[in-house]
This record gives C-alpha cells, structure tokens and sequence, in this order.
C-alpha cells in the first residue's frame, strides 16, 4: 500500500468528528506499556543499561511499525472516499 500513499491524503483536516476516532489507538497504544516494566527489571536483574536498551529499542521498533502503518491506512484513501466506504456498509 506504501507506493499508493498521497501527501495530500496525510496532510488533509478531518472534515468529519468521526474521523478523529481513527487516531483512537494511540491513545490505547501509548499508556499501555508501562505495566511491563517492572517485570523486565525483574528479568534483566536491575541492570539499568540494559532495562534502558530494552525499553527504547521495543518502543523505536514499534513506533516504525506503527508510523508505516499510519501512512499505509490514512495516506491511499482520501477522507471523502473513506466516508463513501463508510455510508455503504451500515453495520
């Protein structure tokens, strides 16, 4: 999907509340990581340095992960388009 991304798509306003649940999930992502670390020190034994390396290099790898897929998801679809999907299946 990366090759069909469109900065004009990424760089657009919401022209619809409810397209502003669609970064919903970061709020979910972003708080709940924390409840781990104390069973990574626990796991690493204290060790600072590593309990440091750990914690940054899982969270730059999923913030890659997460950054791609925010590109891939908001940046093919134009917001009218995506609200056209929207209206055609009710569920």
């Amino acid at each position: 999907m990366l090759p069909k991304v469109t900065v004009n798509n990424l760089m657009a306003m919401p022209i619809d509340k409810a397209l502003l649940l669609s970064a919903s999930p970061i709020f979910f992502t972003s708080f709940g990581f924390h409840g781990s670390i104390p069973s990574l020190n626990h796991y690493l034994q204290g060790n600072v340095k590593a309990l440091r390396f750990a914690i940054l290099t899982g969270s730059t790898i999923t913030l890659v992960f997460y950054i791609v897929w925010q590109f891939s998801t908001h940046g093919v679809l134009s917001q009218s388009h995506f609200l056209d999907i929207l209206q055609q299946d009710q569920r």
